[in-house]
């Protein structure tokens, strides 16, 4: 059953299967739009059934400003009581974003989030914790890489 959440120009928050959380990230600008991503994906942890596991696809994304950046911190703290795993997505060629997300990942303070470079990599960290219908639809998710 499909069950979009969220979807902007912005971002896309969507619970597709089970427990699984997609999350795919083009841009999020002001504090506003950090805001909503953060209330998208809480929305989506809520719409079903058990602890969720969240796969969060920022490959598209540029860095984000000083206050969406602040924005997210508070909201990752929360996450990680409310998701059994957390894998966040992003390109290497973009130094400056996974700085920033792996910053956040560290304040965050937990070994259940973890930013991964590849598809394969982040499939690996989320795997223990999907059914294979769920594992099958986050390599799906990840597959072509997140477009602008």
């Amino acid at each position: 059953m499909l069950s979009c959440v969220a979807v902007t120009s912005r971002f896309l928050v969507e619970r597709n299967v089970g427990r699984l959380v997609e999350a795919r990230i083009w841009r999020l600008n002001t504090a506003e739009d950090a805001d909503d991503y953060a209330a998208a994906v809480i929305a989506a942890a809520a719409a079903g059934e058990g602890k969720p596991v969240l796969c969060a696809d920022h490959r598209a994304a540029n860095i984000y400003p000083p206050v969406v950046a602040g924005r997210l911190a508070l909201a990752f703290l929360p996450n990680n009581n409310r998701f059994e795993r957390i894998a966040i997505v992003a390109l290497r060629e973009n130094a400056l974003l996974l700085m920033q997300l792996q910053r956040l990942t560290r304040e965050a303070g937990t070994a259940q989030r973890r930013v991964c470079l590849e598809p394969s990599e982040a499939i690996d960290h989320l795997k223990s914790g999907l059914n294979a219908d769920e594992l099958s639809r986050a390599m799906s998710f990840l597959t072509p890489p997140a477009q602008p």
